[in-house]
């Protein structure tokens, strides 16, 4: 797993890397992450989710993540530092980065102007970026897909974040019950069901806060052990463990972001008759806006990213050991195809 080290050339402390999956690729994309300490072996299972997924799409481009360690009050000069020592390498094509937890827009603007890629995941929608509404497009289609109808049933949103308003959007789309959904400071829960076109419009309102006149606030842990059908989830990785799985009171995950679930998880979950969907299919949704074909739409786009996704679930669905592993597969056999061997280990924390 080829590595590039960054240290900064100012007074500010600062370390950094950017790790690339797949040694000889052409292309590799990811995000970066920024906080006083980010741990190079979280980076390598989010590339290796990234790495899966194109490879689930029959696609030759690798997974990255990079991490910029550095304190809050030098955040500037370091993010600074790190563009600087990369914009070489986004600048010819050889590597794409968005930005994730600790990093905005802004301090990857050079990138962005330097990048190759298509432009149009970042165009604005009624519900957020475009971006946004494939992430939450894709990953409502594929619950639909595995669960069956959704119509009525109880959804969880965990680490939708910014992309809250369109997963908000998508399950009105879909006819579920929203019971709970994270916030900056824990968590608003209303096992009812809260009323989606009154929470879409607070969330679509310019500094609105989500009170009491919603649903209950409530502490950030007690989110996953409100009862559900659905749980979409994917803060951080590793969210998922064995302790948590062993309380879940859904049948379906989905993942939204890399690898929220454990190896153990996995396991736990499976044992008691939960269903996972495998991240790097569940969450590739933006992945479709990466190279679109020329002239593509914004609705062409959203279509075949849907279109694509249900296909391949359609694919896996009779796997003899289940829909996660015959959709690690289903990767592995595209990357034999090309990689002299296969990455070791599979995107599980």
């Amino acid at each position: 797993m080829p590595i590039q080290k960054i240290a900064a050339d100012n007074s500010v402390p600062m370390t950094g890397f950017v790790v690339t999956d797949l040694p000889g690729a052409d292309r590799a994309t990811g995000v970066v992450r920024s906080a006083k300490k980010i741990l190079m072996d979280g980076a390598k299972t989010m590339a290796r989710s990234q790495t899966y997924a194109w490879a689930i799409l029959h696609e030759q481009i690798s997974g990255a993540s990079a991490g910029v360690s550095v304190d809050p009050s030098g955040k500037d000069a370091g993010m600074a530092s790190f563009v600087e020592a990369v914009l070489d390498r986004v600048s010819v094509g050889e590597l794409s980065l968005d930005p994730a937890k600790g990093v905005s827009s802004d301090d990857l603007s050079l990138l962005a102007q330097a990048d190759s890629r298509s432009k149009i995941g970042q165009t604005a929608r009624s519900n957020g970026t475009l971006n946004e509404e494939l992430l939450a497009a894709g990953a409502f289609v594929s619950a639909a897909e595995v669960h069956g109808p959704l119509d009525g049933r109880k959804v969880i949103l965990e680490g939708t974040s910014s992309a809250t308003a369109a997963f908000v959007a998508a399950a009105a789309s879909h006819g579920a019950v929203v019971v709970g959904l994270a916030t900056a400071s824990g968590a608003l829960l209303n096992p009812t069901g809260f009323d989606l076109e009154q929470l879409l419009g607070a969330l679509l309102e310019p500094g609105a806060a989500l009170g009491d006149s919603l649903g209950t606030e409530s502490p950030a842990a007690t989110l996953l052990d409100t009862e559900s059908d659905l749980v979409f989830c994917g803060s951080k990785l590793g969210l998922i463990d064995h302790e948590v799985a062993s309380r879940l009171s859904c049948k379906l995950l989905v993942p939204i972001g890399p690898a929220p679930v454990t190896a153990k998880g996995l396991a736990v979950a499976t044992s008691r008759g939960i269903t996972v969907l495998p991240d790097f299919v569940s969450a590739s949704g933006p992945l479709f806006a990466d190279h679109p074909e020329e002239a593509a739409t914004e609705a062409q786009v959203l279509s075949t990213a849907t279109e694509s996704i249900l296909s391949t679930l359609r694919e896996l669905a009779e796997h003899p050991e289940g829909l996660y592993l015959g959709a690690c597969y289903a990767a592995e056999s595209f990357l034999r195809s090309w990689q002299e061997e296969l990455p070791f280990g599979r995107p599980l924390a």
